[in-house]
């Protein structure tokens, strides 16, 4: 009977222990400070404050302010949730939104938020307008303020994007004109653009015709051009493509010059559809991506057939009519075969099961 009181009497120690710290973390956490001890107070007058504060607070009211505790410090440190372009979950803490102008919740984690603004800028040139937030339903403009929130005052992306915006400032003066010569990329403005025939680049020397910007085209008048350079010859800026009357003839170009403008022509041309299709397809997968995930959906990591989950572990085979029967966690993705037999540390490190 002895030993049965002292285990007894030790348990009711340790639960009160307990209590008391539950207390103190409430109160900490929900700015209640009156258990804490004051500046001055002596040591043993707080302890004794705080036996009074567990003595006289019911297992009710310690439920309830655990369950708050819980909350506080659960929107605090924030629940993992999944990155629309990477699908990795993540901490909310690595998400943020790329413009104060977008009213939706974070959706993309600040990784892919900048490699996504770095392709969009410095890739595809994209500023201005066309550079937009990429949630599939939100078209807020992410602007020269809102990336240097995103990336350090020293980072190439953002010189890159002043760059681009003077770019386009200077295309809106009618005046202005790029040298379209081969390997120059100067600009410049030219002094009575609409009566000139033809300017002189002061970089290269070439002369561009005024009319047409493109290399001046000797021996051929303006008029004499345009009969040649059919419509489907213009591009979407307006101007011309660089097109010699042996070229439009059928015959072999000549000049050194001319075959590097042909040359030239047809790269930029594959190059400008490479692209636009494949941001075609990064906007398809992306909005694909968004629509799976609300709805639960996740893709096979070995077939990429989609998968939902109902129920059980995350120990998860695609085992759908159509699956390729792999195995691997549904929390992370990461396949299960070096994780049996290797351990945890083949889950994702931010998977709940990493260790």
């Amino acid at each position: 009977m002895g030993t049965l009181l002292t285990n007894v009497a030790s348990s009711l120690a340790v639960a009160a222990t307990l209590l008391a710290a539950v207390d103190l973390c409430c109160r900490y956490a929900g700015g209640l400070t009156e258990t804490s001890a004051r500046r001055g107070d002596a040591p043993n007058a707080a302890h004794r404050r705080r036996q009074t504060a567990v003595r006289h607070t019911g297992p009710n009211d310690l439920a309830n302010r655990w369950q708050t505790y819980k909350g506080m410090m659960s929107s605090k440190f924030g629940v993992s949730k999944e990155c629309m372009i990477c699908t990795e979950k993540k901490r909310p803490t690595k998400f943020r939104l790329p413009t104060t102008q977008c009213s939706h919740q974070p959706d993309v984690c600040i990784h892919c938020l900048r490699n996504y603004l770095r392709v969009e800028v410095v890739e595809k040139g994209r500023v201005g307008e066309l550079l937009v937030c990429p949630s599939p339903d939100c078209l807020a403009n992410v602007e020269d303020r809102d990336l240097r929130a995103l990336y350090q005052a020293g980072d190439p992306l953002i010189a890159c994007h002043e760059k681009r915006l003077f770019e386009r400032a200077l295309e809106t003066d009618p005046n202005f004109r790029w040298c379209p010569h081969n390997g120059c990329g100067n600009g410049q403005l030219i002094d009575d653009a609409d009566e000139s025939t033809f300017w002189s680049c002061v970089t290269c020397n070439s002369r561009v015709c005024t009319r047409h910007r493109v290399v001046f085209h000797e021996g051929m008048t303006c008029a004499e051009y345009d009969a040649i350079a059919p419509d489907s010859d213009v591009q979407e800026n307006g101007s011309r493509r660089k097109r010699s009357w042996r070229a439009f003839f059928g015959l072999a170009p000549t000049a050194a010059w001319e075959l590097r403008n042909a040359e030239t022509e047809e790269r930029k041309a594959a190059e400008k559809l490479r692209r636009r299709d494949a941001a075609a397809r990064a906007r398809e997968e992306a909005a694909s991506r968004a629509a799976l995930a609300r709805l639960g959906v996740k893709r096979c990591p070995k077939c990429a057939q989609g998968l939902q989950k109902n129920d059980g572990c995350d120990h998860f085979t695609c085992g759908t009519a159509m699956g390729c029967k792999a195995q691997f966690c549904w929390l992370c993705m990461a396949d299960w075969g070096p994780i049996v037999r290797n351990g945890n540390k083949y889950h994702k490190r931010n998977c709940r099961w990493y260790a």
